[in-house]
């Protein structure tokens, strides 16, 4: 279970409407992208529809806290210099490992969600240090909203923040600190 108050409906009212909402806006959903939590929920809400294969789920993490990162190829760490050739080289322009995943993490990390569509791991040689993501995924998304932006009207963004500690916090700190809104739902 996730954390969120099963007893009033609130975790499959918040996976319906997050697809949902998702859908009807073409939104890319960011998420920490672990099978774990909120993110794990995130991953159930766009399979558990007929669309969700066509919602955009990014799962930002830590590459020094994935479980099983082995799995990711044989040179699933690649500087970016090389990512040009890596992908020339790679069939169809996509780069795919097969990962194994479990519901249950390590003691320590944790394994990727399997519903996710894309992840972008984060590294900075730290293992099993949580939050190193954190500015870089905030910078991202903001990029993204301006790069995606046209004339006066700015791409919206919103951090939802549904249970969670202190790197969710300041998760949503760094994204208002860019300037763009955030929202706590009670009760989770």
């Amino acid at each position: 279970s996730s954390g969120i108050n099963a007893e009033y409906g609130i975790e499959k009212r918040f996976k319906r409407g997050l697809a949902k909402a998702a859908k009807s806006t073409d939104a890319w959903i960011f998420s920490g992208g672990t099978n774990t939590g909120v993110m794990k929920l995130v991953g159930e809400a766009v399979r558990g529809t007929s669309f969700g294969s066509q919602i955009i789920t990014i799962g930002v993490a830590t590459w020094g806290i994935v479980n099983n990162r082995g799995q990711l190829g044989a040179s699933a760490k690649v500087h970016s210099s090389d990512w040009y050739d890596l992908v020339e080289k790679s069939k169809d322009n996509h780069l795919i490992w097969d990962y194994a995943t479990k519901t249950k993490g390590g003691r320590h990390g944790a394994f990727l969600d399997p519903n996710h569509t894309h992840f972008l791991l984060v590294d900075n040689g730290t293992q099993y240090k949580y939050g190193v993501e954190i500015e870089l995924r905030a910078k991202l998304e903001q990029k993204l909203s301006e790069r995606y932006s046209e004339g006066d009207t700015t791409l919206p963004q919103i951090c939802i923040l549904v249970e969670g500690g202190p790197n969710s916090i300041k998760t949503l700190l760094e994204t208002i600190r860019l300037g763009n809104p955030g929202l706590v739902i009670a009760g989770s």
